[in-house]
């Protein structure tokens, strides 16, 4: 068990956390987000990076990479198993993920 500052944090370190995880892993979800970014980025221009915070296992920024596959993916998570299976997705090596323990 890792002390964290706030009960918040956790919360969504410990068991909540790691049940999030296993409810939200599906990767069917990452088409439903390609639909949402796409839209969103059509009003934008020249995103170089995202950071996702409380990226769960990454599926919207596994989502974005395909929409912006030069971008910068950073994802800060607090849940040890999420970061884990984020990294066992690889996000092709561009993906930075930060356990974040302050």
């Amino acid at each position: 068990m890792t002390n964290f500052k706030t009960e918040q944090e956790n919360f969504w370190a410990e068991s909540f956390g790691n049940e999030y995880v296993d409810r939200n892993a599906n990767i069917n979800l990452v088409s439903a987000n390609l639909a949402l970014f796409s839209q969103i980025f059509r009003q934008t221009q020249r995103i170089d990076s995202v950071i996702e915070f409380g990226s769960n296992i990454g599926l919207n920024l596994l989502a974005i990479s395909q929409l912006l596959p030069k971008a910068q993916l950073s994802a800060v998570e607090i849940n040890q198993k999420a970061v884990d299976q984020m990294a066992k997705m690889g996000g092709g090596g561009r993906l930075i993920f930060i356990l974040n323990q302050f």
